[in-house]
């Protein structure tokens, strides 16, 4: 997590996967944009952020959290007229990355490093052989430098948050590749209710090399030093089966969470369900309540605009959990100080429903989805199911 000197911004959704933006004026370093004054990168970031100039950005954040979806082309078109041509690719997309997720941008950053011939697809250049050897390489420089996006860096969270618990061996596997494996992280995230569980081959590989496995291409795929089993022993030949949770027991867990923390909301006299009927002092309010009458969990909630509540809540919360409901994390820090953590929207401007039409949102240890899937909690006033605004 990122806490700089303005204040943060929202989540927004973009390009199916969610984007907080947590921005300082230093955020858009020197190393990034080298040929660009200070004053000129703060105003350019204004503009890549929706606002006209950084001093109308900083007045707005002054009144509370707001939320943006980024502009990398309003970005560049105002350094464009001042005259900054020679800039580095996506720096502005590069910029958020940083300041959002920094450990994980300067891992694999250290990872780029030392294997200039690894990218999101794999080793060594794309395309076919057929094609111009300039033309690969321009493609593998394009694949790199999307490394570190956002969006790749939750990919490579992911991996690195699968790989984790499993030991290493003196040789390398041959029962399995970075692309079965990477397959394996898929389904394992996705088993755990993670929405956007997708893993390129490429950022395997990178979490892989930053955990310190030992790596060997093997064309496009590479063999890892990785054990048979998570916690490093090779002696049992199977695990034990998988039971797959009910249809839609997911689904069932985060609607009632969600309708159970908005029904707590308004009994606490916290907001309304009307448009601006918000009760709290300050930019965001915390609560506890209970799911069913016995699962304890604390929630967080805020003013997303245009007549819309942003709610966040910890089931079985502990230790930071208690602090830190409402913030961006991966869902890995979630599992260490929650049993689970469901995020979503209250409509109240042209309606007053729960918005569901991107399915749920946040993370669920598999223990306790049954409990929340199976509690009855009714809406208070306002519709369970609504489509998604945008």
């Amino acid at each position: 997590m990122f806490t700089g000197s303005l204040a943060p911004l929202t989540c927004r959704r973009v390009k199916r996967f969610f984007l907080p933006l947590c921005f300082s004026t230093t955020v858009l370093y020197s190393g990034l944009l080298p040929d660009v004054k200070s004053s000129h990168r703060v105003e350019a970031m204004a503009r890549g952020l929706g606002w006209k100039t950084n001093a109308a950005l900083r007045a707005d954040l002054a009144t509370g959290l707001l939320g943006r979806v980024p502009d990398p082309n309003a970005f560049e078109t105002y350094l464009k007229e001042h005259d900054f041509r020679n800039l580095a690719p996506m720096a502005f997309i590069h910029a958020i990355s940083r300041a959002t997720f920094p450990s994980e941008y300067s891992a694999i950053e250290s990872v780029m490093s030392e294997h200039p011939d690894l990218a999101t697809g794999g080793y060594g250049l794309p395309g076919h052989r057929s094609q111009p050897r300039a033309e690969r390489e321009a493609e593998l420089n394009r694949d790199r430098n999307d490394m570190l996006t956002p969006e790749r860096l939750g990919q490579f969270a992911r991996a690195r948050a699968y790989l984790e618990p499993f030991g290493k061996r003196q040789t390398f596997n041959p029962k399995v590749s970075s692309y079965g494996l990477k397959h394996r992280a898929e389904r394992f995230h996705r088993d755990r209710g993670v929405e956007y569980f997708y893993i390129s081959n490429g950022m395997f590989i990178a979490a892989a090399l930053d955990l310190g496995f030992k790596v060997k291409p093997d064309g496009i795929k590479a063999l890892l030093n990785i054990a048979s089993k998570a916690g490093g022993s090779e002696s049992t030949k199977s695990e034990q089966p998988f039971v797959p949770l009910p249809r839609g027991a997911r689904k069932r867990a985060w609607s009632n969470t969600m309708i159970a923390a908005i029904n707590a909301g308004l009994a606490q006299g916290l907001f309304g369900l009307e448009a601006g009927d918000n009760r709290w002092e300050g930019n965001r309010a915390k609560y506890r309540f209970t799911i069913g009458g016995g699962i304890p969990a604390i929630a967080s909630v805020t003013d997303a605009g245009f007549g819309e509540l942003a709610i966040d809540v910890l089931v079985n919360p502990r230790g930071e959990g208690e602090d830190s409901v409402g913030v961006h994390a991966w869902w890995g820090f979630w599992a260490k100080v929650s049993d689970a953590q469901a995020s979503g929207w209250l409509e109240r401007a042209k309606g007053h429903w729960l918005q569901t039409g991107s399915g749920p949102m946040g993370y669920f240890r598999r223990d306790i989805v049954p409990a929340l899937a199976s509690v009855s909690v009714q809406p208070k006033g306002y519709s369970p199911t609504g489509r998604f605004m945008m």
